[in-house]
Protein backbone atom coordinates (compact mmCIF):
# COMPACT_ATOMS: atom_id res chain seq x y z
CA UNK A 1 0.00 0.00 0.00
CA UNK A 2 1.05 3.37 -0.99
CA UNK A 3 2.28 6.04 1.81
CA UNK A 4 0.05 8.94 1.68
CA UNK A 5 1.61 12.35 1.10
CA UNK A 6 0.86 14.68 4.18
CA UNK A 7 1.27 18.59 2.74
CA UNK A 8 2.16 21.17 5.19
CA UNK A 9 -0.35 23.61 4.23
CA UNK A 10 -3.65 24.37 5.65
CA UNK A 11 -4.59 25.79 1.83
CA UNK A 12 -7.77 23.90 0.90
CA UNK A 13 -6.34 25.17 -2.60
CA UNK A 14 -3.38 23.18 -2.88
CA UNK A 15 -4.60 20.16 -1.15
CA UNK A 16 -7.51 20.02 -4.30
CA UNK A 17 -4.65 20.85 -6.64
CA UNK A 18 -3.35 17.27 -4.98
CA UNK A 19 -6.95 15.78 -4.96
CA UNK A 20 -7.61 16.36 -8.31
CA UNK A 21 -4.19 14.79 -9.23
CA UNK A 22 -5.00 11.51 -8.26
CA UNK A 23 -2.65 11.96 -4.73
CA UNK A 24 -3.82 10.71 -1.70
CA UNK A 25 -2.88 13.48 0.73
CA UNK A 26 -3.83 14.79 4.17
CA UNK A 27 -3.09 18.27 4.81
CA UNK A 28 -1.56 19.07 7.85
CA UNK A 29 -0.73 23.07 8.51
CA UNK A 30 2.26 23.92 9.52
CA UNK A 31 3.15 25.92 12.76
CA UNK A 32 5.23 28.21 11.33
CA UNK A 33 5.77 32.27 11.86
CA UNK A 34 6.64 33.11 8.13
CA UNK A 35 6.99 36.74 8.66
CA UNK A 36 9.11 36.10 11.33
CA UNK A 37 11.35 33.92 9.14
CA UNK A 38 11.09 35.81 6.39
CA UNK A 39 12.00 39.49 7.41
CA UNK A 40 15.57 38.72 8.09
CA UNK A 41 15.91 37.00 4.72
CA UNK A 42 14.10 40.18 2.97
CA UNK A 43 16.53 42.90 4.73
CA UNK A 44 19.78 40.57 3.61
CA UNK A 45 18.53 40.76 -0.01
CA UNK A 46 17.56 37.36 -0.13
CA UNK A 47 14.96 36.99 -3.89
CA UNK A 48 11.25 36.48 -3.19
CA UNK A 49 12.22 32.98 -5.00
CA UNK A 50 14.51 31.33 -2.22
CA UNK A 51 12.39 33.00 0.22
CA UNK A 52 9.55 30.25 -0.62
CA UNK A 53 12.06 27.79 -0.46
CA UNK A 54 13.00 28.65 3.04
CA UNK A 55 9.69 29.19 4.35
CA UNK A 56 8.34 25.62 2.41
CA UNK A 57 10.94 23.96 3.52
CA UNK A 58 10.21 25.32 7.38
CA UNK A 59 7.05 24.09 6.91
CA UNK A 60 7.83 20.48 6.13
CA UNK A 61 10.52 20.40 8.76
CA UNK A 62 7.90 21.37 11.14
CA UNK A 63 5.41 19.11 10.30
CA UNK A 64 7.53 16.05 10.24
CA UNK A 65 8.77 16.88 13.88
CA UNK A 66 5.38 15.92 14.63
CA UNK A 67 4.79 13.26 12.01
CA UNK A 68 8.01 11.03 12.37
CA UNK A 69 8.66 8.97 9.33
CA UNK A 70 5.99 10.37 6.91
CA UNK A 71 6.61 11.50 3.63
CA UNK A 72 5.44 15.46 3.70
CA UNK A 73 5.61 18.14 1.04
CA UNK A 74 6.13 21.34 2.47
CA UNK A 75 5.35 24.52 -0.32
CA UNK A 76 4.87 28.46 -0.66
CA UNK A 77 4.54 31.16 -2.83
CA UNK A 78 5.87 34.94 -3.45
CA UNK A 79 4.43 37.49 -5.46
CA UNK A 80 6.85 40.45 -6.16
CA UNK A 81 7.06 43.22 -8.36
CA UNK A 82 10.53 44.59 -8.51
CA UNK A 83 11.89 45.13 -4.98
CA UNK A 84 8.60 44.70 -3.41
CA UNK A 85 7.05 41.62 -1.84
CA UNK A 86 3.18 41.32 -1.55
CA UNK A 87 1.55 39.02 1.08
CA UNK A 88 -2.42 37.61 1.52
CA UNK A 89 -4.44 41.05 2.39
CA UNK A 90 -5.75 41.05 5.80
CA UNK A 91 -9.23 40.77 4.90
CA UNK A 92 -10.27 38.84 1.81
Amino acid sequence: MAEKLILASGSPFRKAMLVNAGVDVEAVPADVDERALEAPLQDSGVSPEDVALVLAEAKATEVSERRPGALVLGCDQTLSLGDEVFHKPADR
